[in-house]
């Protein structure tokens, strides 16, 4: 008997390339390969006796190789500590200085093995003169240097070319994971219920929650039908909503994932419609998540023109 072709494997196929063209952006692209480019490229240029004693062709591959393997280690071991240290949420800053502390000392005999691999063919590069030894001083100026450059790279991609890595109010949860209860009496399954729910005038759940909007010591709790203001801060309502479906989208703004309709955008604003109509504008850091939306087909996205602005 003759063996049918699985009639599945398309779909999985499919949906596999989708999710990888949807998280491959210029952005992403340019954190993982460009930078490490740039900092070896540069790195090389300004070695002129490395150039001068081995030629600039083995001295671009000496920095490549001393950029791209700790970079790739620094991006992940951060991504690590991240996950690692959720539960306790600790400043942007910590996060990545941490990553990179163990980047560096995980990496240390790889560039100790590159350096001697390097001084070995040409003994007079002056490579054996670079640090390797974690009890000298030459080395943790390096630890520092580094620390600022991972520092800088990050916030310049979070801040001005819309790529927040590090941060956990810009983690976009995975369109595969668990589906959420949305059983209006019921509470999501593994969440207690947030304490600004029973300062609410009326019995809200919280599936019942759509949005949440700061208004200086108050927050605007947005459901489907009306909305409630609440005596609370913002940001501790930030950390009582349930983080696997939904997102922060503006200083002032959590929406859940399914209330998204449509986004609006142009050149230099973004805003999303939620199911009641509300307009809620994206501010730079999070249209980096509300593009992945788009781009993995959760929501449509129409041109932004003049409108009224979102209503309280």
């Amino acid at each position: 008997m003759a063996v049918q072709p699985r009639s599945d494997r398309k779909p999985i196929e499919s949906s596999t390339l989708q999710r990888i063209r949807a998280r491959l952006n210029w952005q992403i692209l340019a954190f993982y390969l460009l930078v490490p480019l740039v900092l070896g490229g540069y790195g090389a240029i300004n070695n002129w006796r490395l150039i001068e004693s081995i030629g600039p062709v083995w001295a671009i591959a000496f920095y490549l190789g001393h950029a791209f393997p700790p970079w790739f280690s620094t991006c992940l071991l951060t991504s690590l500590v991240m996950r690692l240290l959720q539960p306790w949420k600790p400043r942007p800053s910590i996060i990545m200085l941490t990553g990179h502390t163990v980047s560096c000392l995980i990496t240390l005999p790889y560039i100790s093995w590159l350096i001697s691999l390097f001084a070995g063919w040409w003994p007079d590069s002056g490579l054996e003169e670079q640090p390797t030894n974690l009890l000298a001083a030459g080395y943790w100026a390096y630890w520092l240097r580094a620390g600022v450059v991972w520092l800088g790279v990050n916030f310049i991609f979070d801040r001005f070319l819309g790529l927040p890595r590090y941060r956990y109010d810009t983690v976009l949860p995975d369109a595969s994971s668990d589906p959420v209860v949305t059983d209006s009496t019921a509470t999501l399954a593994g969440e207690s219920r947030p304490a600004f729910l029973e300062r609410a005038p009326a019995a809200i759940s919280l599936a019942d929650v759509i949005a949440v909007k700061a208004e200086q010591h108050y927050i605007r709790i947005i459901t489907a039908n009306r909305s409630y203001l609440v005596l609370h801060r913002f940001s501790d309502a930030l950390c009582e909503l349930p983080s696997n479906d939904g997102l922060q989208l503006h200083r002032s703004w959590w929406v859940r994932r399914n209330a998204i309709q449509r986004v609006r955008q142009n050149s230099r604003k973004m805003m999303v419609i939620l199911q009641t109509g509300e307009e809620i504008p994206v501010s730079g850091p999070y249209q980096a998540l509300v593009r992945q939306l788009a781009r993995a087909g959760e929501v449509p996205v129409t041109p932004l023109t003049a409108s009224p602005g979102p209503r309280d």
